[in-house]
């Protein structure tokens, strides 16, 4: 529940944590401060409550029940409504493997709640005021939206498009590495089912067709622009050895890998000669 907001510029911060008897006296510390508090109990709650509060700062246990921080931080990082606001976490598992993965997925800080009431309190301040600045910015600047759309909050990611979002990302930025379904839909915790119909909803593909030719995207652009090995070229782009990666080619474009970078060559020498003519 939402405790009474002192303003309309009363900072606002939502707490996400399983057990809200443990954080009494941080929440009290923080009405004292002047913040509105809004509270949710799992990953999912919360991240619903994110989208429809629209809170300044998020903070949030990394062990949730229903949806784990790390996941509801991915989600709220990949919808459009929610990106910009920060993500806190707050928590006891404050070993530094745990710190350094929740800030490579997006958190703007992470609080032991071995800390001084104080200290949170700052911490928090610091992320909400930067939050609010940067608010009232986007706010000043000429409207971009969408005629016929009179709120920026009409045109909400469907949890489809924010899966989607998280594992294209994610699969640009590991391509070498193991993109199976499994793996997949641990990172945005769906189900492979409900994975695959996600893509079939946003792409019109499954996420094996998908991944399969954001490969051979990356890999017909890295024979052409570059001298790289084919052979290291099939090991950025995720295929176990050279052979699979140019049976895979040669299925896919109609020529093996070498063709294709002749090709290319030709084809830049040709423009190159045509360019110097027309000159």
């Amino acid at each position: 529940m939402d405790s009474p907001a002192s303003s309309s510029r009363s900072p606002h911060t939502l707490f996400v944590d399983g057990n809200m008897q443990n954080l009494q006296g941080i929440l009290a510390a923080l009405r004292s401060a002047g913040f509105r508090i809004t509270v949710a109990f799992d990953g999912l709650q919360g991240y619903e409550k994110a989208i429809t509060s629209q809170p300044d700062v998020i903070v949030s246990e990394l062990n949730l029940p229903r949806l784990d921080g790390i996941p509801l931080c991915r989600r709220l990082k990949a919808n459009t409504l929610t990106t910009d606001i920060p993500v806190l976490f707050y928590s006891n598992q404050d070993d530094p493997q745990s710190r350094i993965q929740a800030l490579e997925y997006g958190a703007s800080d992470f609080i032991s709640k071995s800390r001084p009431h104080d200290e949170v309190v700052a911490r928090i301040r610091i992320h909400t005021g930067i939050s609010q600045r940067l608010h009232s910015v986007r706010q000043q600047q000429p409207s971009m939206l969408i005629p016929d759309r009179p709120s920026q909050y009409s045109a909400i990611d469907s949890d489809d498009e924010v899966a989607v979002r998280i594992v294209m990302q994610y699969a640009q930025d590991n391509l070498a590495e193991d993109l199976s379904l499994p793996k997949l839909s641990a990172l945005v915790s769906m189900n492979k089912k409900r994975l695959n119909r996600a893509f079939y909803n946003v792409c019109g593909c499954s996420a094996f067709e998908y991944i399969r030719d954001l490969r051979m995207r990356t890999a017909k652009h890295l024979l052409a622009t570059t001298s790289l090995r084919t052979f290291t070229i099939a090991e950025d782009v995720g295929f176990s050895n050279s052979a699979n990666f140019a049976t895979a080619f040669l299925n896919k474009q109609g020529m093996t890998p070498s063709e294709y970078r002749r090709k290319m060559k030709q084809l830049r020498v040709s423009e190159s000669m045509k360019n110097t003519n027309d000159v």
